[in-house]
């Protein structure tokens, strides 16, 4: 009865346990009868079987040994707990644990339900050792990834600020346009390096330095990077800072939230001039043909836009009509 399936074996212990009693009470009858005459008729003793007095006796030995049966049946129950619980704990481990635990004991062959179960539970074991190993592969193949393509980045940018100093040499480009270009450059080396960086990581872990940052210090330096642009399509911008902003933020990630708007309003809203006003929020708003938010999600970059506000933990509303687009930024 090892190998088989756990209804039929309660069906045997339950067909058992009811065939016995009165198994066992016609037996002990009989026992306690003969047991009666062969010690009266061994001892020569004058005493009729008396059912008054042998009652007592037989039922003190009957309920021991349907106690005895219980005792069996409850070591058999508690066996099955055992096992139960084992298996919850093994689950609980492998939803809660960083290490998998050790694989469960299985019988071979067996038609047990909780066998199969315990089965399954080491095949789900296997297989979930089998996807780390190959996450672990994949992220090892990333990181390896990443660190070369990072530095095939900066390595044109490296020479691309030498040649930058070597053109404003013999072209006696101003030092400010120069400047503009180092900026650009630097960035974009920054750049590289955090999102390097950053996709050694999952998104949601990833943990951000904050610190307290000059709101409008920060923009002026990226309309100082647009400015060359801004002004050759003729976009007048002006800044009003009614108060000194700070936010908890990172500064390149700040930086690349400020490129990014410039970016899609410059890109995308034909507009003739920019309005940013500091205050207890920032309003960022150009004046041009507006958009619809829903439609064009992806191709304004709004989605870029969001996913740095939810990281820096920024309020984001935007508002787009015909007549222009505003940007409202705040921070708790």
């Amino acid at each position: 009865m090892k190998n088989k399936n756990l209804s039929y074996k309660f069906y045997v212990i339950m067909s058992l346990s009811i065939a016995a009693i009165p198994v066992v009470f016609i037996v002990l009858s009989y026992a306690m009868f003969f047991t009666h005459l062969g010690i009266t008729s061994l001892f020569n003793i004058d005493n009729h079987f008396s059912g008054s007095v042998l009652t007592t006796y037989f039922y003190i030995v009957f309920f021991g040994i349907l106690f005895g049966l219980m005792f069996i049946a409850a070591k058999y129950f508690k066996k099955i707990i055992h096992r139960i619980n084992t298996m919850e704990q093994t689950v609980r481990k492998i939803a809660e644990d960083d290490a998998f635990p050790e694989k469960l004991a299985v019988i071979e062959e067996s038609e047990d339900e909780l066998n199969k179960l315990a089965a399954s539970i080491n095949t789900m074991i296997d297989r979930l050792r089998a996807k780390e190993m190959e996450l672990s592969q994949m992220e090892d193949l990333k990181r390896e990834y990443l660190k070369q393509l990072s530095h095939d980045i900066n390595t044109p940018l490296n020479a691309l600020n030498l040649e930058l100093y070597l053109y404003s040499q013999n072209h006696n480009v101003s030092k400010e346009e120069v400047d503009v270009l180092y900026q650009k450059v630097d960035y974009i080396s920054k750049l590289v390096n955090s999102i390097s960086s950053e996709a050694l990581f999952d998104i949601d872990n990833y943990y951000i330095f904050k610190e307290d940052i000059s709101v409008h210090k920060s923009l002026k330096q990226t309309i100082n990077k647009w400015s060359y642009l801004l002004n050759k399509n003729n976009i007048e911008y002006t800044i009003d800072v009614q108060k000194n902003l700070i936010w908890q933020a990172n500064e390149l990630w700040l930086d690349r939230l400020f490129e990014n708007i410039i970016s899609n309003i410059f890109k995308h809203s034909a507009t003739n001039q920019i309005v940013i006003t500091v205050g207890d929020t920032l309003i960022i708003k150009d004046y041009g043909v507006g958009f619809e938010i829903d439609r064009d999600h992806e191709t304004t970059g709004l989605s870029v836009i969001k996913n740095i506000c939810q990281k820096l933990n920024i309020q984001l509303d935007i508002e787009s009509t015909n007549a222009g687009t505003a940007y409202r930024l705040s921070q708790e």
